[in-house]
């Protein structure tokens, strides 16, 4: 890059912020830079691309200066391949001098010799690609490249302004999360973005003096129909003895084909076209004058059979106008979830591949071919949601909770952490069936190979999470996260909502035990409802115990709530963010004031009562031996434990990894902690993610744990661990380690535990 082309480059970072301050359109001022960037670099060509909002894996071409290539600039590019995507990934320069020398991309060196890539960033995403090529070989400076990353970050503004304000991907975070209900159709929870099905209303010619012409064509299109319908019938037939479920699909294509065949019907579109219509026009003549009929019954059934002779109207128009519609959604890369008025059976079948999560119709029924085709897919299906169409945005993020009845519209990460490993769970337990697991010890005790006794419990944050109770013969939950019910609801649940809420999980409790934690809000669980205070660290901030000993009534009324649902049951409350005893006091005070108050009533109380406490504070495991004694119980929420433990924000992708939950001090500390439990005879358990991975769980039960409360989709593999764990020989191995200076632990328990003890982990 020669000095003059620098000194033009560095003239356009000191216009920048001139240029961001003028009163130019954002499409202006980024043909402005663009247009300097090529006066000052002198490429061959610039180009610039942005990420489609609706669909990430796709680069749309924005704008370009110089000459234009047949390789690189059409339209539209995947961000998942190629040297565009090399960058996106990258999220950092790419520079190559000489494309033929790299035999990744030198089919790109037919056109270009030096290639430079800049990724725009935004919010820690990659919002957009800069790219610059010469046909000669160039070469660019450090200081070349610096400037131009410097560009980028305007550039970055700029695109960002340019973006539809639904995708808010200027904040980079998503639009306000809300729920709709529906009527479940097909039970399952699928989770995508959301993609509209509208079918098109098909323009065609009315009228037409050559019948015969129509007729031929008609008989065309319904042979060509009839054919598609047979490869399916072909299809399904292949595969039904394997899977039976496949037989109601089967019986309504055929009864679409024999409809098709359908004598009286077929003269009836005959007798339209004699009267000078076209066959398009003589379809829907037909399909009108048989709808006035149906819908003068109004017999479900009637209904039923319109939508099947609507689906088949519609396909048949599709053939004769050349099958314009079916459709773009194959061609999809991504999970999405198919919104729709409405959806015939045949349709379902089109789209039916695996990157289909789910469907929201707005209309729909329980017996309805569709849904008989959904359930007989394994397809989640949700019906008559009001206005779905309207309310959920095209391209969002789309929970469809068929099983509850509920579309959850851009959830925040919390609800989507918690569907995200149901249905992890969900499909690890159809894939197993559990048959790795042999059956030598009693579901309700897990001892290791030495015979040391585990108990295994699950962290829930849904009711359906309690149906894994059974399926992984799981001793209990061991943290029932009551924040993310609180999240789904639009306003702050009453009592009597609360009430229903908890009393429905114990109803599903198979007299296990179940320790509910205390609202855990603010830091990185905000209730949208909820005014949270602007906080610089929101995870040191006004959250958990802090707030509601602040708000008193919301803990007053969640505990009331708890007590009554409790009717007959055992009651386990946990405080979370407990930093110093006096709150963990006031906090059990409440308690007890709301235990008395229900008896002031004459109302039923819990069988028995316990509070303990989440050590998540390490202030407060230097004060356990001194208040120890009034605590029921402990349970380490080893995430915030660990980030304040390395005052290392877990959130922070600089810090991800730096830091090991198995370095010799954080394991010494839990150690510390699970022997004053012991001494003082107090239950403890261990409830966060570290439970939840085999090698960190064998870590946990070499330093004395004896109780984990894991996510259910890791359930298995850890259980597997445990019952082939020598306990006594890894805790002989590990204890020496702890005085260790080592950065980490892992290689060595690793190492040891596959090479002495035949474990992979």
């Amino acid at each position: 890059m020669s000095v003059k082309n620098q000194n033009l480059s560095r003239r356009l970072i000191r216009l920048l912020k001139d240029i961001m301050a003028g009163t130019l359109s954002s499409d202006k001022k980024r043909d402005y830079i663009l247009r300097c960037i090529h006066a000052a670099f002198a490429p061959d060509t610039v180009s610039l691309y942005k990420v489609n909002p609706l669909f990430p894996q796709e680069l749309l071409l924005v704008d370009l200066k110089g000459l234009k290539s047949d390789v690189f600039h059409k339209n539209m590019l995947s961000s998942e391949e190629g040297i565009l995507g090399e960058v996106f990934h990258l999220k950092a320069p790419f520079y190559i001098e000489d494309l033929t020398q790299d035999t990744r991309f030198n089919a790109y060196s037919t056109e270009f010799t030096t290639f430079l890539g800049i990724p725009l960033l935004r919010g820690g995403k990659c919002i957009g690609v800069l790219s610059i090529k010469h046909k000669e070989k160039m070469l660019f400076s450090e200081e070349g490249i610096e400037d131009l990353e410097t560009i980028a970050i305007t550039l970055s503004e700029i695109l960002a302004q340019s973006f539809s304000q639904s995708f808010s991907l200027t904040s980079g975070s998503d639009p306000v999360a809300h729920k709709i209900t529906g009527i479940s159709l097909s039970h399952g929870i699928g989770l995508g973005i959301s993609y509209f099905y509208i079918p098109e209303n098909i323009s065609h010619k009315i009228l037409s003096d050559n019948p015969s012409l129509e007729i031929h064509r008609l008989e065309g299109a319904l042979s060509c129909f009839n054919a598609t319908i047979s490869e399916t019938l072909s299809n399904l037939s292949d595969n039904v003895e394997k899977d039976e479920r496949l037989r109601s699909p089967l019986d309504i294509l055929e009864s679409y084909r024999m409809f098709s065949q359908d004598k009286g019907w077929i003269q009836s579109i005959h007798d339209a076209i004699h009267t000078g219509l076209t066959a398009e026009s003589s379809l829907e003549k037909v399909l009108s004058d048989i709808k006035l009929k149906l819908l003068s019954s109004h017999e479900s059934f009637a209904i039923e059979f319109l939508y099947d002779i609507e689906d088949v109207t519609h396909r048949l128009l599709n053939v004769l106008v050349g099958d314009k519609k079916i459709s773009s959604l194959k061609n999809l890369d991504i999970d999405f979830i198919l919104v729709a008025k409405s959806l015939g059976p045949a349709e379902l079948l089109d789209y039916n591949h695996p990157h289909l999560k789910g469907i929201i119709l707005e209309e729909g029924s329980i017996t309805s071919h569709v849904a008989i085709i959904g359930r007989a897919l394994g397809i989640p299906i949700l019906g008559w949601t009001a206005q779905a169409l309207t309310q959920i945005p095209c391209g969002s993020k789309v929970i469809v909770d068929a099983t509850s009845g509920f579309v959850y519209i851009n959830p925040t990460d919390c609800i989507l952490n918690a569907y995200t490993n149901e249905i992890e769970t969900n499909t690890l337990s159809r894939t197993s069936s559990h048959k790795a697991l042999p059956p030598s010890s009693p579901p309700s005790q897990l001892t290791s190979k030495d015979g040391v006794p585990i108990s295994l419990l699950l962290n829930a944050g849904l009711s359906l999470d309690l149906n894994h109770l059974s399926t992984l013969n799981a001793d209990g939950i061991g943290l029932f996260r009551t924040e993310i019910p609180f999240m789904l609801e639009g306003e702050f649940p009453d009592v009597q909502t609360q009430t229903r809420m908890y009393k429905k999980i114990f109803d599903l409790d198979q007299d296990k035990p179940i320790i509910f934690r205390i609202l855990d809000i603010g830091g990185d669980k905000p209730l949208p409802y909820f005014n949270h205070p602007a906080n610089p660290n929101p995870l040191l901030g006004w959250r958990a115990l802090r707030l509601l000993l602040d708000r008193p009534s919301l803990l007053k009324h969640q505990i009331r709530s708890l007590i009554r649902a409790a009717h007959g049951k055992d009651l386990y409350l946990m405080f979370p963010m407990v930093s110093e005893y006096v709150e963990f006091e006031l906090a059990k005070k409440i308690v007890h004031q709301e235990i008395e108050r229900e008896l002031s009533f004459n109302r039923p109380t819990p069988n028995s009562l316990k509070c303990g406490i989440t050590l998540e504070v390490p202030a407060l495991a230097w004060q356990l031996p001194k208040f120890i004694q009034h605590v029921d119980f402990i349970s380490v929420g080893s995430n915030d434990l660990f980030q304040f433990f390395f005052a290392s924000d877990r959130c922070n992708p600089s810090l991800h990894n730096r830091y090991d939950v198995l370095s010799p001090g954080f394991l010494s500390f839990l150690k510390y902690i699970l022997e004053v439990c012991r001494n003082h005879g107090k239950p403890i358990s261990l409830c966060g993610e570290m439970a939840s991975h085999p090698i960190e769980a064998l870590a946990l039960i070499a330093i004395g744990f004896r109780t984990l409360s894991l996510n259910p989709s890791c359930f298995l593999s850890v259980k597997k661990m445990i019952m082939n764990l020598d306990v006594e020989r890894i805790s002989l191995f590990l204890d020496p380690l702890l005085a260790s200076s080592d950065h980490s632990l892992r290689k060595k328990i690793k190492r040891h535990a596959h090479q002495n003890l035949g474990l992979t982990v």
